[in-house]
């Protein structure tokens, strides 16, 4: 057997890779098998929240409950938040607790939860075929102020309407969502957290309060198919990069089945704005769908290990101290993109005043440059497209505070680059005569961002942040097969595959005068690969030698200078769990993480060190 290679900790990988090829154990878990009578849990790398010592007050949101209404392609139910009474705030940390069932073909696009407004919870739900279920847990402790009145929250799910299942089957979740609530102990004091929190829409002006000192946003930036797309140029001279078998989220339902590529493009970032006038910029992260392509390459990567973020998208937080003077003015204030902005304020004046002082991201737009070569003869089209972006920026602002003049500083630098290789063989419209087809596509992506943050009063330095997240990719997908046109098109797939290699990493410096460094590095990383060969009638071939090959690696490793050390991996072959790890490489080969870490890549504001 061929042995694919994945950039993970050394020790983990050894691990693995020696359990992976080897024989599976009694205990392997199949997620093929539609019949099962019970669903079968989704094996994660994902890292439970850490708590503290002491009993939680548990605050339950909703109870076993179905996800589906009436309109089961976009769905809003509602429930009740209360505070816990026996355990008032302040607290130490609060924690949400979600498990997710589905029980049967499950075709929806997206999972969330919501209270007044303000995303508690969301994922990128993936489409098993069985009945599955599986468990996320998101920190809270940041959006405290929330939490501490009661609220009507909603949970739902949506589906577009072009990713509808052709056979009819709809959504059927069901879900339990509840929130720990941990007091404060000696060894875990309340947490600094901000002083509240607004629901954005990215359209509607808010009206804030007037004696912001610091502001934070957290954006939802983890997108999928964007990486696949190609300029409006080349798609203008090349029309065979729109291809019915390119990668693509639309499904193929009726005789004259959608082009699948998308144009625009491989560059994306989320820019924001405070008023009309740019403010910051998160990255894109480039999340890999569960279907490659809807028709022909079901599930293609996601079972039974998921891809970075599928079940539980962290968000990226940006930081908007430098318009805290903007945002105390009066009148209300537009922030241009969804998400939760998060203020702290001087509690000791009820109005504060201040601006930005330098800003070199406004009036500078996203520039990505595009630089294709194609050969396009004889019903072939060969070729690359690379696409690149760099771009610096710093912004500085100030609020005159009752403790003094706060000048806030962002700097803040990004460099993307998008290499996309085509190879696609066969006319564009098949004929009455059956012909070969080929559409292959290849691509490696690297996107990095580096923040550097910090605010001070005069000389005298209150905090420094500098925090770097790396998105980095690479992807082959392969489609042979055998068409040809009659009432529509007739498809025999011949064989196919895709292959994938992403990773998540993060690491982050904090620093704050009188208290040593806290420095955290992440690592998610995952690796898959599927192939499938198909008769002349496009059903899948079985057999010793013709079976599917389908295999992958999941990895999770976190630590920080004050002791943390988690590491998971779980190695799957063939839709079975063949083997899984807790803790290698860290002290005695044992997972132990601080209860105020953020394992799971989540931001981290400190609130815990004061």
């Amino acid at each position: 057997m061929r042995i694919w290679k994945l950039q993970i900790p050394t020790r983990v990988a050894v691990a693995l890779a020696l359990t992976v090829v080897g024989t599976a154990h009694a205990g392997a878990t199949v997620l093929t098998t539609a019949a099962a009578s019970a669903p079968v849990q989704i094996v994660t790398v994902d890292p439970r929240v850490p708590h503290p010592t002491g009993t939680p007050c548990i605050v339950q949101l909703i109870d076993n409950q179905p996800f589906s209404g009436e309109d089961e392609y976009q769905t809003d139910n509602h429930f009740t938040y209360m505070p816990p009474p026996a355990c008032k705030p302040p607290w130490s940390k609060v924690v949400l607790q979600v498990e997710i069932t589905s029980s049967r073909h499950t075709v929806v696009d997206d999972i969330g939860i919501s209270l007044e407004g303000v995303p508690l919870f969301h994922q990128a739900a993936p489409r098993y075929d069985a009945p599955t279920r599986w468990h996320a847990e998101r920190d809270l402790t940041d959006y405290s102020a929330l939490l501490t009145a009661p609220h009507i929250g909603s949970y739902w799910t949506t589906v577009a309407e072009d990713t509808r299942d052709p056979d009819g089957f709809t959504s059927a979740f069901t879900g339990t969502a509840r929130l720990l609530f941990y007091p404060q102990t000696a060894g875990a004091p309340t947490q600094d957290v901000p002083d509240a929190v607004f629901a954005l829409d990215g359209a509607t002006p808010l009206a804030l309060p007037h004696n912001i000192v610091r502001a934070y946003l957290d954006v939802d930036n983890a997108q999928s198919w964007w990486y696949f797309c190609v300029p409006d140029a080349d798609v203008a001279r090349h029309p065979a990069l729109f291809d019915v078998f390119a990668p693509g989220n639309r499904l193929k339902n009726s005789i004259f089945p959608h082009e699948q590529e998308c144009p625009g493009g491989s560059f994306r970032e989320i820019a924001v704005d405070v008023d009309g006038t740019p403010a910051g910029i998160a990255p894109v992260f480039p999340l890999l769908p569960a279907d490659p392509s809807i028709n022909y390459f079901h599930n293609a990567l996601n079972m039974p290990t998921p891809t970075p973020q599928m079940l539980n998208i962290v968000p990226y937080r940006v930081d908007l101290s430098p318009f805290a003077g903007q945002l105390d003015a009066a009148g209300p204030h537009l922030v241009s993109v969804p998400g939760v902005l998060l203020v702290y304020l001087d509690r000791k004046r009820s109005t504060v005043s201040g601006g930005v002082t330098f800003n070199t991201l406004a009036g500078a737009q996203a520039a990505p440059t595009f630089a294709s070569a194609f050969t396009d003869r004889d019903q072939a089209l060969c070729g690359k497209i690379t696409t690149r972006q760099s771009r610096q920026f710093e912004i500085r602002g100030f609020v005159n505070s009752s403790l003094g003049r706060v000048d806030s500083a962002v700097r803040q630098s990004s460099a993307f680059e998008n290499v996309q290789s085509f190879d696609i063989r066969g006319p564009i419209e098949p004929g009455p005569t059956a012909v070969d087809k080929l559409y292959q596509q290849t691509l490696s992506l690297r996107s990095t961002t580096t923040r550097a943050s910090r605010w001070a009063i005069g000389g005298t330095l209150l905090g420094a942040d500098v925090e770097h997240v790396s998105y980095p990719l690479t992807y082959r997908y392969h489609m042979a097969t055998n068409a040809r046109e009659a009432d529509g098109w007739y498809i025999a797939l011949r064989n196919g595959t895709v292959t994938a290699t992403q990773g998540r990493v993060e690491s982050a410096d904090h620093y704050r005068p009188g208290r040593r460094h806290y420095t955290t590095r992440m690592v998610d990383y995952f690796a898959g690969t599927r192939t499938h060969a198909y008769d002349s009638w496009g059903a899948l071939l079985r057999g010793p030698s013709r079976d599917s090959n389908w295999r992958s690696v999941a990895v999770h490793r976190f630590t920080d200078n004050f002791g943390s050390c988690y590491t998971a991996a779980v190695g799957a072959l063939n839709g079975a769990v063949w083997a899984t790890s807790q803790g290698i490489g860290c002290p005695d080969e044992r997972n132990s993480v601080r209860w105020f870490a953020h394992p799971d890549g989540s931001p981290d504001s400190l609130g815990w060190w004061h």
